[in-house]
Parts: structure tokens; sequence; C-alpha cells
């Protein structure tokens, strides 16, 4: 019964009787709209009225905080939220009560982030703007706050769930506070402790995300502005600097971004994502890199880092090594020099995960230099598809991977069994294989070379030696990319192929065929990439093609059974990986640097990340 009150009995607690415990911090003085962002407003009203199937709540409770904010037509906001709660679930009885569908299309609530995001939104009206609101439209939003409150308290998430997991906490303190509801604020700062907790023993799980890392710093940055507990602004500071030192450790100047290795990110070519609007406003990024921008709650979340935050992180060459989860091999590594950076992890995370990039001085549109096994014939991330949540995403295949990374220099295994492998696109969704190809995507603008010599420009495709590494050359830095190991589905050495089927995007790439269509079996890929910068002239990337020969003459694959063994020569430490192949388990990994094995956030040898989150 208590459930089936909760959001009426709230919401009257919180439109009548409850008053403001601290003044919040003024929010922005937009001048008024003119008549062109009248008529967009008026527009973008009328598009969401029909209730198009790929649009829903987040757009609508965003589009509400905008209005308001921005002062459009106070006599419409009312039937905003009427629209937007046609979506929420009023159901006592439902798994999901409390939570929103996402998009029209949806015949119950799907991806249950759902309330988080339009509770992220729709809590900032509130607590910026409710003196503003009607007195029906205030009402309205009370018990949307008040059910989708329910939502979040029902809605389980890991700890390691990093955006979610902050943005449910973030929005129950800071609704709990602006609504009298100490019961939900003590539940936020339960899941924030939680989450201070797990990340200085483990470090950020979603890492080095070009989107989920713009979202992360969105939540800390609300709660360290608006938060009316001391203790929780000094907590999400902290985190905020966390988050912070990790972007400027992996900050890769040349790029204009955050390289390496990354879990979750939607650039498939150039790596970019939500974060680069954080970027532009601490002016890290000297222009605005367009994409998705929100400027309202950009304004109203956004923290400004120190100014002298990314001094404390070392010039490069720089090398950092980050822990992302629990596990020893959960890791990221990440050499940065002044005209490549060289990333890797230890495992997959997922399936819109880089889990090897090289990433050179070309500027933030150049595409890098990433590993994955595509299996639907698009190689480039160009095409997407709707996964089980109903949300369009680029997708590529999620292999058991080990890797060992020494400066400038790293070996990875891929492995994939169609026998064990999870869909990318979840389980509900149809498996449509157009092959499985272990791809390098290259920028189009490089040299490329093999061991004979220079290979030619114009060429669609060719075929190359299994033996031989692939050399690019852009400017004064220089790669080897070597397929040390391959296997087919049918266990046979893989045929290595150029491609240039990707100049319309800038691209090109180097693809071991591991299945023509659906494979029949377990397929593998071993990658070494070397790579090397200020060459001065042809005769220094003659010597430095050379060199690489040579350490290939004298590297080792075997399988021993389900064994396999694979070891090349680094530049200061043999680089080594031995796999059982039938459990998918790590049985040697060696070479990496164990200065750089410790701390969750380690540059140099020293772990810069736990500091932020212990000394307050």
């Amino acid at each position: 019964m208590f459930h089936r009150l909760f959001p009426t009995v709230a919401c009257l607690a919180i439109v009548f009787f409850v008053p403001r415990l601290v003044a919040q911090p003024a929010p922005p003085d937009y001048p008024p709209l003119n008549a062109k962002a009248t008529a967009d407003f008026d527009r973008t009203w009328a598009r969401y009225q029909k209730r198009a199937p790929d649009s829903g709540s987040r757009d609508i409770y965003t589009f509400l905080l905008n209005a308001v904010a921005l002062n459009w037509r106070p006599e419409k906001w009312s039937a905003v939220i009427d629209l937007a709660e046609e979506l929420h679930d009023r159901d006592p009885d439902s798994l999901t009560y409390g939570n929103y569908r996402w998009y029209w299309s949806d015949p119950h609530p799907n991806d249950r982030n759902a309330v988080e995001f339009c509770m992220q939104t729709a809590s900032l009206t509130w607590m910026l703007y409710r003196d503003r609101l009607p007195g029906d439209a205030r009402a309205k939003l009370a018990a949307a706050l008040a059910l989708g409150s329910e939502g979040m308290l029902r809605h389980k998430v890991a700890v390691s769930y990093t955006n979610i997991f902050l943005m449910r906490l973030a929005n129950c303190i800071l609704i709990g506070e602006s609504t009298g509801q100490p019961d939900l604020v003590k539940r936020g700062r339960a899941w924030l402790d939680e989450w201070l907790a797990y990340t200085r023993d483990n470090g950020i799980h979603e890492f080095s995300s070009p989107t989920y890392y713009g979202i992360d710093v969105e939540d800390l940055g609300a709660l360290a502005r608006y938060a009316q507990d001391p203790d929780v602004q000094t907590k999400a500071e902290a985190a905020l600097r966390l988050f912070w030192t990790d972007i400027a450790a992996n900050w890769f100047t040349s790029y204009q971004g955050i390289a390496g290795a990354h879990s979750r990110d939607y650039g498939f070519l150039t790596g970019h994502g939500l974060l680069d609007q954080q970027l532009f406003r601490a002016h890290w990024l000297a222009e605005n890199p367009g994409g998705e921008s929100r400027p309202v709650l950009d304004d109203l979340a956004s923290w400004a880092p120190p100014a002298d935050l990314r001094a404390t992180v070392d010039d490069p060459p720089r090398r950092v090594s980050q822990q992302w989860g629990p596990q020893p091999w959960e890791r990221a590594t990440h050499y940065i020099g002044r005209s490549f950076s060289l990333g890797t992890a230890g495992e997959s995370y997922g399936a819109q995960d880089k889990v090897l990039a090289l990433t050179l001085a070309g500027g933030p549109q150049m595409p890098i230099v990433n590993f994955s096994l595509d299996y639907r014939g698009d190689p480039y991330g160009q095409s997407k598809i709707a996964e089980a949540s109903g949300h369009i995403k680029l997708m590529h295949l999620v292999p058991f991977v080990a890797s060992v990374q020494r400066g400038p220099e790293a070996l990875l295994v891929a492995v994939y069994d169609p026998a064990y492998a999870i869909n990318p696109a979840g389980k509900s969704q149809p498996m449509h294989y157009a092959g499985v190809g272990a791809t390098f995507v290259l920028p189009s603008g490089v040299e490329l070379w093999d061991a004979r010599g220079p290979l030619a420009a114009d060429a669609t495709e060719q075929a190359l030696a299994g033996d031989s590494p692939l050399f690019l050359r852009y400017g004064n830095t220089a790669a080897m990319l070597r397929f040390v190991f391959t296997r087919d589905d049918r266990s046979r050495p893989a045929k290595i192929m150029l491609v240039r089927d990707g100049l319309a995007v800038g691209a090109q790439r180097l693809t071991a065929v591991l299945a023509g269509s659906a494979p029949r079996g377990r397929v593998i890929a071993a990658v070494w990439v070397r790579a090397t910068e200020g060459l001065a002239n042809d005769a220094a990337f003659t010597a430095f093609r050379r060199d690489g020969l040579e350490a290939v003459a004298h590297s080792a694959a075997t399988v021993d059974g389900d064994r396999l063994d694979i070891a090349v020569p680094g530049l200061s430490a043999p680089l080594k990986l031995s796999i059982d192949l039938h459990k998918d388990k790590r049985l040697a990994v060696e070479g990496a640097d164990p200065a750089m094995e410790h701390g969750i956030l380690n540059v140099n040898g020293r772990d810069i990340g736990t500091p932020c989150l212990t000394s307050r």
C-alpha cells in the first residue's frame, strides 16, 4: 500500500510542506529568446508531440530544462511534463514501476537507465527553477520526481557501472535535499561512499570513455555545485579531481583528446564523444568540437578543474597504467610520446571498446590505428545496429583478450569462439555474421611498406605475406604492425590483406581474414605493435625497418594442444603471452614494467590516482 501512495504523499510534501534548507547557487541569467530561438523551440515541441518512435522521455525532460531555463512559453511547461509522464510506468505491480520507457516505440521500460537520465534534468529543473513554474506544472513535476525517485531506488545498478551509479546517487542526493527527504539523501550518500571505496581499490571501471567520462563529470559536477552537505561537496570534488587527473594523464596534445585504450567509445574512427564539450569549457580544447551539445545542462553541471592540474602529470614521453577492476589483468597501459600514443587493455570491455589503439599526430579528425574483430562487414564502424535496449550503436565482437605492453611496444592476443561467445547486441537480437576479420584501421594519409619496400598507393586490395610486418610512416613517426600468429575458423593461417575500401572516411585497413561467413570454430589473432618517433630522415626509417625485421626473425608462436605461447624480443625486455585456449585463461603475461603495475592511476611509476581520493 505504501508504494501505491508514495508518489502522492511525497509530492504533497514537496509542494506544500518542505522549506528550502540552503539557498542554491544562482543559475545563469540567460537573455530573452530571440525570434529564431523561439521558433526552434516551437518546432522541437511540435515534433515531440508527434511521439516519433525514436524520441522519448530523456529528450522531453532535457527539453523541459531548456525551456524553463530559457523561459520559452511558460504556458506550455505543464503540457511538456504531461507528455513525458505518458512514458512513466505507474503500475505498482510492475517490475519497472517508477521507471520510464526510453522511446515511444518501447512497449515497456526497456533500458532501465532511463529513469536516471530523466531525473538528472528533472531534478535540476526543480532545484533551480521551481519558483518559475506555474502551480500546475510545479505539482506535476513534484509528482514525477517522487515516482522517479521510487524508480531509482528499485533500479539495481552495479557499482562498476560508473556513469549510471554516479547519476543515480547524485539524483537521489539532490532530489532528497531539495524535497526534504532525508532517507533519499541517506541512500544517495551511502552509494557515494560505496563508489569511492570501490574506486580507491579498483580504479574507474568505465575507463577512458570519451562519452561516459563526459556524463561522469556532469554527475559529480552537479553534486559539487549544488549539494547542501559540505561533506558531499568535498567527496564529489575529490572524485572530480581523480577524473580530471586521469584525463590529464592520458592526454595526447597532438591529438587533442584522451588517447590510448578506451572502455566504451562510440567514435569508432576518431575516438571523440560527449567529454569534448567539457574539455572545451575547461579550455583544454581551443575549438568547440561539435557533436552532441546540451548547453543548459553543460552550464549547470560543469566543474572547472584547477588551472594547474595538467601540470601535475609529467611531460611526454609519459607512461600510464590504470586499474579498472579487481583482476590483475583489468588494467590499461598507455605510452604517450610527442607524435604518437600507444595504448592497450588487458581484457575486452565490450562491443564498443578499443583494446589496442595507436594514435598519430594528425589532429582530432585523423582515424586512430585501432584493432578489433569485425563481424558485420563494417570495419570502419559506420553501420550501427539496434542493441537489446533499442539504442542504435556500432558493434564489434568481444573476444577473450590478453595483452602486455612496455613503453612504445605491445603484444596482444584475441581469441573468439562462436560456441561460447556473447552476442554483442544482446541475447534477444539476431546474430548475423558477414565473416570475421581481425582488423587494424589505418589512416589513409600514411605511407605503407612491407618487408620488401613501399606498397602501391593505388591498389584497392593487396595480399601480404603472412610473416611480413606492415610498416607505416607519418612524418617523423613510424610503426610496425605484425600478425604474429593467426588461425582462421578451419585452423589454418589466415589470409592477410591490405584493403583500401574506406577512403571516403579517410581510412584503409589491414585485415586477417578469420572467417568468410559465420565462423565454424575458434579463431585467433596475435598482434605485435612497435612504434617510434623523431625519425630525422629516410635513413632513420630504414634503420627502424631493419631492426623490426631482425626482431621478427626472433619472434616465436607455438601451439601445444590448447596452449598458445607467443614471444617477441622487445625493445627493452621480451614480451610473452601464454594462453589456455580452451579455458580462456592467462597462463603467463611477461614483459611489462613492474614499476607500472601498482596503483589505480600510475604515471611513470608513481600512483597519482589514489591521493586524489584520500587527501582532503
